[in-house]
């Protein structure tokens, strides 16, 4: 495989360019489909929601916020599971992987409120989403425990409970039949929801930082043993 101009120092094949513009081109061209098909226009699935809206830019700051950190942490499991995958650690590179699915579901039900309305309006209940998410969350921390124990796990265990204190405080304006609860409760609902999508960056950054560092140890040792190189104890101080 030959090196391509302006590629740096990568070998990039036809696979390369194939992850880079297939999703591209499926995206672009699904506008024009949803147009062809169901008369959806263009500009409500390329356009702004403020713009669409007419309101001020920064309505929905703290949830384009939340979207963007989601987005954040997917890329660093990602990019994690690229540099481990061919020689440094293909099991932690399957846990980087399979935190970057669960991290982009999360995202994507986040910045689509798929819980809430799209997944509702076809026959899901909320709840049985959320159950969904559980049971999701309790595979991934079962068949990845040992790697959840050598990473930065605190931040996990911050962002689930903050990401719980945000579902309670909304089931519950709900179950006392006062959906949204007024101005303070959105503030505490949403704010929890923040601060533990930033917990949740915080994992994905520490956790990819130590897995990455550790393979590379691992491989400059000639083993396959793991190294602790993460967790509470090594947090910066």
């Amino acid at each position: 495989m030959r090196r391509l101009p302006g590629t740096g120092s990568e070998r990039v094949g036809a696979r390369t360019f194939a992850y880079t513009f297939v999703p591209a081109l499926v995206v672009v061209g699904g506008v024009a489909v949803a147009r062809a098909t169901v008369g959806t226009p263009i500009e409500h699935l390329t356009t702004e929601p403020t713009t669409l809206g007419h309101v001020p830019g920064y309505y929905g700051l703290v949830s384009t916020l939340g979207v963007m950190c989601w987005a954040a942490a997917v890329g660093m499991f990602l990019m994690g599971a690229c540099l481990l995958y061919d020689r440094l650690g293909r099991r932690d590179a399957a846990f980087l992987t399979a935190s970057a699915l669960l991290t982009g579901y999360l995202a994507i039900d986040d910045a689509f409120t798929l819980h809430e309305e799209l997944l509702p309006s076809i026959g899901i209940p909320e709840e049985a989403v959320y159950a969904g998410i559980l049971v999701a969350v309790l595979a991934y921390a079962a068949v990845f425990r040992h790697e959840i124990a050598r990473s930065a796990w605190l931040f996990l265990l911050l962002a689930v409970a903050f990401l719980g204190t945000s579902v309670v405080i909304d089931k519950g304006y709900e179950l006392l039949g006062s959906p949204g609860g007024g101005g303070l409760a959105i503030w505490a609902e949403d704010g929890a929801k923040f601060i533990g999508i930033c917990a949740w960056v915080a994992y994905a950054a520490l956790s990819t930082r130590g897995l990455v560092r550790s393979g590379i140890v691992r491989a400059a040792a000639g083993t396959d043993s793991p190294v602790r190189t993460t967790g509470s104890a090594d947090l910066p101080r």
